[in-house]
């Protein structure tokens, strides 16, 4: 490859081509180390732990992007070339801020392009070509991100500023220190007092003192424009349910309320297109922490209620639970397939439930018969499912946003495969580059497969056993596999 290519690789070129290409790192450091002229001492020391293979290479490379990037807004060959070292080398940072400059890059095309009066010329198209390509290198680079790049307090022109020497990345990677950034800012008591009373009145105010002590309001890091664009790419489906949400934050911004809460919404949709799946990646990516109630197969509402005290096993309310569980007073709650839900008037129905928990007035104070107190649970995100609304109750539907849930189109295939990666990545607890490559035929099956029925449950079920098997069987005709090898 002539070394002048090198510049334009960020822009050109995907990941796993990248990969491929086993003295590509190496041939980084040498490029970069011959174009750079140092202008302090500073700069010689993160050029000499670049070149020489130290423990903070990767950090280094980032620092030094920082220090020739011209201006961050536009960002220059040559600092997007040392992040694409730092990527190659997994820095998830480096990922994220090539993911953002991608999408930037696409954005800022498709403004040219409305621009244009001649849509058809050949600019346009290759322009148009272009921001494509832009999005799908974007989506590529964040599989490569383990923590979603959207937890950081700013994206990467504000990341770049603040690294100062190849040490101090460590916020980019510390959860901890986004935490504490929490803590400092809004929070929430939750339950101003637990009652002593009964023989296990100070079982339970050790248990669940943490509820009576200042719980920080995540989400304050989050920009929503980004947040839309992450999960428009990964659920391009759900256009309307985002739109909704994001507008929700974007008005909260413009109020003061800077942490993630939205009002309580109903997905309504055939079963296996994601749904669930899209609540638990926007708890992720809002980092406010998760809790789920299944309504199916349910007959009364102890798992969302919680039990009485004295009763044995009591426990608060699943919201609470919640909170204690990921430290947070605004977490988002998936009520799953509402409309299935059972229970009677003896036993409670969580549909009943949820009204007083929905309804902002009553949420605020909501008694908790384990706690035997009052608490704060308005500032819960409620996200509700089902596949037919039409035997929800009226209370239940004024207190929600019905938005419909539509199968995703085959055109979305791309997209939703490498956001069912992601996931498969996730429950497996390693990175989605960590993952088996797909063959071109396993890609084909599945896109044919999704063509004929876009169920997601039955395309990841499909693509974990092509990952588990490690290659797309080659026929599934019965006489291909009991047919015995010519001899």
């Amino acid at each position: 490859m002539p070394r002048s290519d090198y510049l334009a690789l960020w822009r050109r070129a995907l990941p796993r081509e990248l990969r491929q290409e086993a003295t590509l790192p190496e041939d980084l450091v040498a490029f970069i180390a011959a174009r750079l002229r140092p202008k302090d001492d500073a700069e010689r020391v993160l050029l000499d732990e670049f070149v020489r293979a130290g423990i903070n290479r990767r950090e280094a490379a980032l620092a030094l992007a920082a220090r020739c990037a011209g201006v961050l807004r536009q960002p220059a060959d040559l600092a997007m070339t040392c992040v694409l070292f730092a990527a190659l080398e997994s820095s998830e940072a480096a990922a994220a801020v090539l993911a953002q400059t991608l999408r930037d890059r696409a954005e800022d095309f498709g403004k040219r392009l409305s621009r244009m009066r001649r849509r058809e010329s050949r600019l346009a198209v290759a322009m148009r070509r272009h921001a494509i390509w832009c999005r799908r290198a974007a989506l590529a680079w964040t599989d490569e991100v383990n923590v979603a790049f959207l937890r950081e307090p700013q994206f990467w022109a504000d990341a770049f500023k603040a690294i100062g020497s190849p040490l101090t990345l460590r916020h980019l990677k510390s959860s901890e220190t986004v935490a504490s950034q929490e803590v400092a800012g809004a929070s929430l008591i939750v339950v101003a007092k637990i009652d002593p009373v009964g023989r296990d009145g100070a079982e339970f105010d050790e248990d669940y003192r943490r509820l009576t002590e200042p719980l920080p309001l995540r989400g304050e890091h989050i920009e929503p424009r980004r947040l839309r664009q992450q999960l428009i790419a990964e659920f391009p489906h759900f256009e309307a349910a985002i739109e909704r949400i994001v507008g929700d934050l974007q008005l909260r911004r413009r109020a003061g309320a800077r942490w993630a809460r939205f009002r309580p919404i109903l997905l309504v949709g055939p079963p296996g297109i994601g749904k669930t799946r899209f609540a638990k990646r926007l708890a992720k990516l809002l980092d406010t922490g998760y809790g789920e109630v299944a309504g199916s197969g349910s007959s009364d509402d102890r798992v969302l209620r919680g039990t009485a005290r004295g009763w044995r096993g009591a426990q608060p309310a699943l919201p609470l639970l919640v909170m204690l569980r990921c430290v947070c007073g605004n977490p988002v709650m998936l009520v799953d397939e509402i409309d299935k839900a059972g229970g009677s008037e003896h036993n409670g129905d969580v549909r009943r439930t949820l009204l007083s928990m929905l309804e902002p007035e009553t949420a605020r104070a909501w008694f908790d018969e384990a706690l035997l107190a009052p608490a704060d649970l308005s500032q819960v995100s409620w996200i509700l499912t089902a596949n037919d609304a039409s035997g929800l109750s009226a209370p239940l539907l004024s207190r929600v946003a019905m938005v419909k849930a539509p199968p995703p189109l085959p055109e979305t295939f791309d997209a939703l495969l490498g956001s069912l990666l992601h996931s498969i990545a996730e429950e497996l607890g390693v990175a989605t580059r960590a993952l088996p490559p797909l063959s071109e035929r396993a890609r084909e099956e599945l896109r044919r497969a999704f063509a004929e029925k876009p169920d997601l449950r039955r395309v990841k079920r499909a693509i974990e056993s092509a990952l588990s098997a490690g290659a797309w069987p080659r026929s599934r005709s019965p006489r291909a596999r009991t047919a015995s090898p010519r001899q």
